[in-house]
């Protein structure tokens, strides 16, 4: 479950899954607010998230991920969505 809760000016957009910093300074950037901040491993625990870009380098958290690449994008849209619902 991913959520975005708003708290005064402050938006937290939860997941429950390990967000690198790579998707957690995207959501960020590209959040319409001034004050975003991400809650990672939140409503259950789906492991690593790595960044699709990731996948055909392989690495610990891409053997580990148990997400296919299609997440990221996924993840993204809701994200947006969310935080526009805010």
């Amino acid at each position: 479950e991913i959520q975005a809760i708003r708290i005064a000016d402050s938006v937290f957009v939860t997941a429950p899954m390990e967000i690198l910093a790579e998707t957690g300074l995207k959501i960020k950037q590209t959040s319409p607010h001034d004050h975003t901040l991400i809650a990672a491993i939140c409503n259950g625990y789906l492991h690593y998230s790595p960044p699709a870009s990731y996948y055909p380098r392989g690495g610990y958290e891409v053997t580990e991920c148990l997400l296919a690449p299609e997440w990221e994008a996924i993840f993204d849209a809701t994200v947006k969505e969310l935080l526009a619902q805010v």
